[in-house]
């Protein structure tokens, strides 16, 4: 079963997984936790800028079902998709952490940490990217 992505956008552009250009890493559990304890802070500062995309160019050709506007109507149907993000943003622990990946394509951009949680039954990918 191939699980619905839900993109969490921090200071960077979408990318999708199934790029050709990636180059993917497992970082040590230092590492996770402390980005997570950055991202955490920069949520609760207030310095976090979160963008939620409803309609992605990757979408077009993508099954529905595996689309981020998709994801939220089913999971989230009711509430603001940004607080949602910072919401499940800050849940993310250590052991949802799945790999860090990094587009070759774009250098210049930060890595993009991967996690994966199940939310009523279904297998959710969250990627996250910040700048610190």
């Amino acid at each position: 079963m191939i699980p619905n992505v839900l993109t969490f956008l921090i200071w960077g552009a979408t990318m999708s997984l199934r790029d050709k250009n990636l180059v993917k890493k497992i970082e040590s559990k230092h590492e996770v936790m402390t980005y997570l304890e950055r991202l955490r802070y920069a949520l609760k500062s207030g310095k976090a800028d979160i963008r939620f995309q409803r309609k992605r160019m990757s979408d077009e050709n993508k099954d529905e079902r595996y689309t981020n506007r998709f994801t939220f109507l089913n999971l989230f149907q009711d509430e603001d998709e940004v607080d949602v993000l910072k919401r499940e943003l800050a849940r993310l622990g250590y052991q949802d952490y799945i790999e860090t990946v990094k587009d070759s394509d774009f250098p210049e951009r930060s890595d993009w940490r991967v996690f994966g949680k199940k939310y009523s039954c279904q297998d959710v990918y969250i990627k996250s990217e910040w700048n610190f």
